[in-house]
């Protein structure tokens, strides 16, 4: 089993260009990197993830295992009025969108395999490690007549 992150969802080409045209647009941030920043540990029976997510509530984040990738995504409910807010931004650097990571687990993990816990801006993630099953080839003799 592995846990590699996704690179389409991870924006790993953000990661390659940096911060080198930032300068072409000085009035509105437009980088789009992930700010949900993860630790992964390695146990012998287990994987254990530990996933920023300040500012969001636990009925904000879901967790989704599909075809051997876990997503984490966090969504927040909360929508600001236009008038909140009076003036213009110089620099917005906190984030306030909604977040999503994915990571491949293995085929042979399923849900049940998986438990999280959210505490103080943290979401603790628990994967058992399972051992691939051995796939049985599938022989397709032909019996012969005579």
């Amino acid at each position: 089993m592995m846990l590699i992150p996704g690179f389409l969802n991870d924006n790993f080409t953000n990661d390659l260009v940096g911060d080198a045209f930032n300068y072409l647009n000085n009035n509105q941030n437009y980088e789009t990197k992930s700010n949900m920043l993860v630790d992964i540990k390695e146990f012998k029976d287990r994987f254990e993830m530990d996933v920023d997510l300040p500012g969001f509530k636990k009925n904000e984040i879901s967790l989704e295992l599909e075809k051997g990738y876990l997503t984490i995504s966090a969504t927040p409910t909360k929508t600001k009025e236009p008038n909140e807010r009076k003036g213009r931004f110089i620099r917005c650097e906190r984030f306030t969108g909604a977040n999503r990571r994915t990571f491949f687990v293995g085929e042979e993990v399923k849900s049940e395999d998986i438990s999280a816990r959210f505490e103080n801006g943290v979401l603790a993630v628990t994967i058992l490690k399972k051992k691939p099953e051995p796939k049985m080839e599938k022989s397709n003799f032909i019996s012969i007549l005579g």
